[in-house]
């Protein structure tokens, strides 16, 4: 049985999340335009107040 644990976004989480993104098809290229897909957040930063959490399943980020 695992557990699987919440936590905040880390700079270390951009390639692993935008590699998970990229398995939707909202996370296509085509569908994100002007959205700059080497910084998972970019979209987030423009807001003053934001927060993101990451699963993990032992210790490799959930998807």
């Amino acid at each position: 049985m695992s557990i699987i644990s919440i936590r905040p976004f880390s700079d270390n989480d951009n390639q692993s999340l935008l590699e998970i993104e990229r398995l939707y098809p909202q996370g296509d290229e085509n569908c994100a335009l002007g959205v700059d897909k080497k910084d998972i957040i970019a979209r987030y930063r423009m807001y003053d107040n934001w927060n993101i959490f990451v699963a993990e399943d032992e210790g490799k980020t959930a998807d």
